[in-house]
This record gives C-alpha cells, structure tokens and sequence, in this order.
C-alpha cells in the first residue's frame, strides 16, 4: 500500500504574533516597511507537523502617495534634456492643473487644462517657438495618460491632449511579504511567491486601511523545525516598498501547528504481461502508486498445478468441430470455432464465465484434445471467457 499525507481536523498548538512596525530592526533606509523581528520564544514543530500562517488582523496608514520618487512615476521630460518634477503629495484632476500651471519654468512653456466629461489633461504651448514633449523619458505617463503616446513637438501655439485618461489610483492593493511563505502559493509574475497576504485599499488618503471581509484571507505552509527570526516586506502590487512617512503600523500572524496523518491509497494490479507462468512463479504483482516499486504476489495456487493434467502433453490439432485457440489472450478479432457449427466466434461475443466451474474441469478435455500445440504466454485477471458455445 502506498501513502500520503493530510492534515489533521485540529491544531496541536495555536500561536498569536502581535507585530508593530516601531519595534522591527529596519532593513531599507528611509522606509519602515522593510524589516526584521526576532522572537524571544521560538515557533517550532516536529518533522511530522505543518505551521499554517495567516494575517488575522492589519491597521496600516494611507500615509502614501499616488505620485512620489519612491513609485517612480513623477518626472516629465520636455526639450530632450529637461525635466519638470512633480511634487511628492496627493492629487487629483484640478490640483494637477494647479501645480503645472505654477510653476516657474515649464509652467511659463505649457498650460495645463482639463476635460471633466474626458478626464484628459492638454498640454498648450505658450510660447512663440516649438517645444518637444519627450513621452518616451519621462516616467508619469501613466498618471498623466499619455501611456502610449511617442514623444510630440508641439509647435508654437499648439497643444497635445493625453490618449488616455488621468490615473491617480497609482496603488491597488498591499503586499505582505515575508520569508515565511512557502511553495503553495504562485503569482503571475513570479510564480512561488512571498506573498502572506493582499490587502484591498478600502480609505481615503490620511485614513487608516484594515484588513476586512473582503480581502480573503490567505494560509502559507512552513515546514520550517523552528521559526524564530522573520522578515517583512510591505509592497504595492509592483514590487515597490511602500513609502509610509515613518509613520507606524500593526499586524497579527496566527501561527496552527497540525499534525501529518497518513492517508492510504489503494494499488493497483499490473499483469505480469510477456512471462511464462510456472508453478513458482507470480500471477500478478503490485505497484505501489507513489513509489512505482513492484512486489511479487504469488498465486494461491499455482497455475501450472491447476492446468498441470491438460498442459502436460503437448496438445493434438484440433478437429474441424474442435475449439481452436490460438492464445487465451491477445485474441484476435475471432477467438474461436464453434463446436457446433465450426463457425467463428466475434470477440464482442465471447461471455464472462461464472465462477462455479473450475478452469480446469471447464477446459480440461477441449484443451488436451483440441487445442493446437502452443505456449500460453500469459493469463489476463480481468475476466476468464468461456470459449464452449
């Protein structure tokens, strides 16, 4: 019999883990959303346990914004070798339209203007002379909509309006990573993934994110003898760190320890296929599922020792009524010859044999009389047919 492994209905031990950020040893400067804890007591379990770790509670601050240096996304090119830097804050649509307008050097080049029933931002050139807007360089193209727009010289006078729409939603969700996480869970970037936990962004700006009833809560396999040392990693949905302005967070980790039991999977029976049966030899052997090893099961009794009367002698040709048989299996489209009309018999035919006659009084006469002088290569377990119609 072969075996696997499930867990157990219940946790041998359950442990909560209270984390805040405040008390972590910071690994990234400047951000308080990359660190390590070390625990005074560890969390351990026997080689025949698994830990499951789940988030069970997340206070964080939207302290973060939607256009910052930390995501990458503030900065526009103009001129080939210009640049014009968003400040690091909250926006939206009018207050865009704001900050380009007021300031010193692109502002006095562009004029900013936005379309509420579009939620498109065009660029005007104020000037007397032609001014370049190098898209390909500047790295706000998504917050601003021109995400797939080349870079455009705008002549004096003239304007270039965004192909998309503005987009200050720059962060979907939280990441939770951490060197707990196991092989059980995948991304579709990454494949085996970090990941203890996504958590949906359900505050405005300044408020506090929880997690709640519709983040679905995620459980990581360790199977790690002891876990005394974890790192954290707080990300957005591209990879980046997020950056909270220092200011501090709290999480719980619930930590079950549950057994492995056993789980038996049933075998299944492989015929000793090109082999010649002796009396000591095996009908059948085993293959165990997970292993693919294969154990030798003898036969209760000997097949030789069954048929020893008939196969003994070779046997005669048969007779033009007689049953003719060329092997007992791999048959061939026709099996037989009918004993009463010489005709052949289809193998859609041929019918299942009760248990009640033995092989050998059922096959004894027409066996050593009739049946052409030949070795039987093997005999199949599923069915034994009755070739006496």
């Amino acid at each position: 019999m072969s075996s696997s492994t499930t867990q157990s209905a219940n946790p041998s031990s359950t442990t909560y883990l209270h984390v805040r950020s405040k008390d972590g040893d910071q690994l990234s400067a400047g951000y308080n959303t990359h660190f390590t804890i070390n625990l005074a007591s560890a969390i351990r379990s026997d080689a025949d346990q698994v830990i499951n770790i789940s988030m069970i509670s997340a206070s964080i601050p939207y302290s973060f914004y939607p256009v910052s240096d930390s995501l990458s996304n503030n900065k526009i090119i103009y001129d080939d070798v210009q640049t014009f830097t968003l400040p690091e804050q909250n926006y939206d649509p009018y207050e865009l339209v704001r900050v380009i307008n007021a300031d010193a050097t692109f502002g006095a080049i562009f004029t900013a203007s936005y379309n509420y029933y579009t939620n498109k931002l065009t660029l005007t050139n104020s000037t007397g002379v032609n001014h370049t807007l190098n898209w390909s360089l500047s790295n706000c193209v998504k917050v601003l909509g021109y995400v797939d727009d080349p870079d455009v010289i705008v002549a004096a006078a003239g304007s270039s309006t965004s192909s998309g729409m503005i987009d200050f939603a720059t962060i979907h969700s939280i990441i939770l990573r951490s060197n707990l996480a196991q092989g059980n869970v995948l991304s579709t970037n990454a494949g085996q993934s970090s990941i203890l936990q996504k958590i949906n962004i359900n505050s405005d700006p300044y408020g506090i994110i929880y997690l709640d009833a519709t983040d679905i809560r995620q459980v990581s396999l360790s199977y790690a003898p002891a876990i005394d040392k974890i790192e954290f990693r707080l990300e957005d949905q591209n990879g980046k760190l997020l950056q909270l302005s220092e200011i501090n967070y709290e999480f719980s980790l619930l930590f079950e320890v549950f057994h492995l039991d056993p789980v038996v999977h049933a075998e299944f029976l492989v015929p000793q296929s090109a082999q010649r049966l002796t009396a000591n030899q095996p009908q059948y052997t085993r293959r165990d599922l997970t292993t693919g090893s294969l154990t030798a099961t003898p036969l209760a009794t000997p097949l030789a020792t069954t048929l020893a009367t008939p196969l003994a002698t070779p046997l005669a040709t048969p007779s033009a009524n007689g049953l003719t048989v060329g092997s007992l299996f791999n048959l061939p489209t026709t099996v037989a010859q009918s004993s009463t009309t010489g005709g052949s018999i289809p193998l859609s035919q041929a019918r299942p044999m009760g248990v009640a006659t033995p092989l050998a009084t059922s096959l004894a006469t027409p066996l050593a009389t009739q049946v052409e002088s030949r070795n039987i290569a093997h005999v199949a377990s599923e069915a034994i047919l009755d070739l006496i119609v």
